[in-house]
């Protein structure tokens, strides 16, 4: 965890020269990365609160996470995230947008394929 807030302070104080901003498409997408992330997390915390029943498959968190652990992981990635978007070169961003949404997709419905519904 320490090593995830060490990045999360880097990424806050690198300056880069260009930070172009996101289109309305762009922008759209990143709403779509949190709400799926924030699916995810809602998913994770249930998994904590449950350690009988499942058990987390993110190395970071570890296989039985603390409900703080969790919140402030999602926390930390996403601001992360949005840093890092915000400062790629524009021929990256979508990339950077793209790609993560897949993967949070892949996570949100393995979670809901294991019983775990969408968190609540």
């Amino acid at each position: 965890m320490k090593k995830l807030i060490i990045a999360l302070v880097l990424c806050l104080t690198v300056s880069v020269a260009s930070a172009e901003e996101l289109t309305k498409k762009q922008k759209n997408k990143m709403l779509i990365f949190q709400g799926l992330s924030a699916i995810d997390m809602l998913q994770t915390i249930k998994i904590a609160k449950n350690p009988t029943i499942w058990g987390e498959m993110n190395p970071i968190l570890g296989t039985h996470p603390a409900v703080g652990s969790v919140v402030l992981f999602f926390t930390a990635r996403n601001v992360i995230h949005y840093v890092v978007v915000k400062k790629v070169p524009k021929k990256y961003k979508d990339a950077f947008i793209d790609i993560p949404i897949i993967g949070q997709g892949f996570a949100v419905a393995w979670n809901i394929g294991n019983g775990l519904g969408l968190g609540f």
